[in-house]
């Protein structure tokens, strides 16, 4: 059991020093305007007020902008924004 534990734990840091920075650069914790659910994940796009955001295994899901707290509504314009050369503010 212990063996098959390093072995896991081996393959996960080895995995982690393959994987590029950039993968984890954006991941941030997303937050409902509730405040009780929290989500660790990366902004993929906004469409149409759907975001869809991805976690760290790569499933993606989507949740309603204004299901979003204020603060990461903002984040989304922003992000939406800088991907699409654009003012946040439009």
């Amino acid at each position: 059991m212990l063996r098959l534990s390093m072995v896991c734990l081996l393959l996960f840091v080895f995995q982690l020093s393959i994987t590029p920075a950039r993968a984890f650069q954006d991941f941030r914790e997303w937050e409902d305007r509730t405040g009780q659910f929290k989500f660790a994940g990366s902004f993929v796009s906004e469409e149409d007020d759907v975001v869809t955001l991805r976690n760290v295994d790569g499933t993606e899901y989507e949740i309603l902008l204004d299901e979003l707290s204020l603060k990461d509504q903002i984040q989304v314009r922003r992000l939406r924004a800088q991907k699409s050369g654009d003012s946040p503010l439009t």
